[in-house]
């Protein structure tokens, strides 16, 4: 049975996923592309924010603030915390630190002591880019002399991707890092949901 069929059907109606011949940012090639960036209208992102909301559901303990990585991650963040309402917030980190006004790397909610943050991201591929993530988290909690927590990874697809142990990527991410990974939709099911539709998708 597929998880979350609503979701697949989702990401396959707007065309987030799409077949063809790429790179991926990890120098993988892939003959199919999970394009979030194309989720851009108000109504697309009110449903992605719907959807990464309920997710927020297995996460424990709740998690007090919402981290996006740049870039994707940022409107990902910022439509979830729009589908939460209330006090939830969401922070990133700029490339470039802001030169004029305020002069910080930080963009959006300022983390207090103690919080318990959800990393929100796209797709789940080598998990390189959140180890990244996450050390950029720990030495600006050392700077600011904070003490946070993780309530885990939040993401969208899950490539299901295999190390040469043979766990996937978000298993091998969970064990080393202590920080549990959830998906939305494996890419099992989303590849099966999209035969089930009578598209032509890769083995």
């Amino acid at each position: 049975m597929i998880k979350n069929p609503e979701f697949a059907d989702f990401l396959l109606d707007e065309g987030v996923f799409q077949v063809g011949d790429f790179t991926l940012k990890s120098g993988q090639k892939s003959s199919f592309f999970l394009n979030f960036g194309d989720l851009c209208q108000g109504r697309q992102l009110a449903r992605l924010g719907e959807f990464f909301a309920r997710g927020l559901q297995e996460l424990t303990p709740p998690p007090t603030l919402i981290f996006g990585p740049a870039y994707k991650g940022i409107p990902l963040a910022v439509s979830l915390a729009q589908a939460i309402g209330g006090d939830l917030g969401y922070f990133s980190f700029r490339k470039e630190a802001k030169t004029h006004g305020e002069i910080s790397t930080l963009l959006g909610q300022k983390p207090r002591d103690g919080d318990h943050l959800v990393l929100i991201d796209d797709v789940i591929t080598t998990s390189e880019t959140k180890v990244e993530a996450m050390q950029q988290v720990a030495e600006y909690a050392r700077a600011q002399g904070l003490k946070l927590h993780w309530s885990g990874v939040l993401v969208g697809v899950d490539r299901q991707g295999r190390t040469a142990r043979g766990e996937t990527w978000a298993e091998a991410f969970a064990r080393e890092q202590k920080v549990p990974v959830h998906s939305l939709i494996k890419l099992e099911d989303l590849l099966q949901r999209a035969r089930e539709r009578g598209l032509e998708v890769p083995n």
